[in-house]
């Protein structure tokens, strides 16, 4: 090549980086910089508030998946809205969802009638999830938002 660059230095641009260990101080920094001014630009809420209300739009339970209208569900009945990102993360399934089942007798005496897990999973994987958490049969009710539909709705797509 007539330089004293090796193989590695002259292909290192030609190809992105593999992972965050392969990248040089400067490009951490690019990108960093990069993704922190979308997330400001973007400003998503990070929760829904007690007392907002409640979108009309349809989620799925179970499968073949039948379609629920959540602000009907939720009409009139004291609820706990729970927005997962995936079904089967690990802080999901051993520590949250597990606690909801636990404590149904102290919900129920606060007078929570249903508590509604949600995520953007299809109704088939939030219904064996449920099944796995030992949720059949219980307060806890799984529903699947696959076109993020509920998510936009209450304006948590970050």
């Amino acid at each position: 090549f007539g330089s004293s660059r090796t193989l590695l230095e002259s292909t290192q641009y030609l190809f992105p980086p593999l992972s965050f260990r392969h990248q040089t101080p400067k490009m951490l920094a690019r990108r960093f910089a990069q993704q922190t001014s979308f997330l400001a630009a973007r400003q998503a809420r990070s929760f829904a508030a007690v007392g907002d209300k409640i979108p009309s739009v349809s989620v799925d339970l179970g499968f073949p998946p039948q379609k629920v209208n959540v602000a009907e569900r939720t009409a009139g009945r004291k609820t706990i809205m729970i927005g997962l990102p995936g079904a089967y993360t690990p802080v999901c399934s051993e520590k949250m969802v597990p606690s909801y089942i636990a404590k149904q007798a102290e919900l129920k005496a606060k007078g929570v009638e249903e508590v509604l897990v949600i995520s953007v999973n299809d109704g088939a994987v939030m219904k064996a999830w449920g099944k796995d958490q030992g949720g059949d049969g219980t307060m806890v009710t799984f529903l699947g938002d696959p076109k993020s539909e509920l998510t936009k709705a209450l304006d948590l797509v970050f």
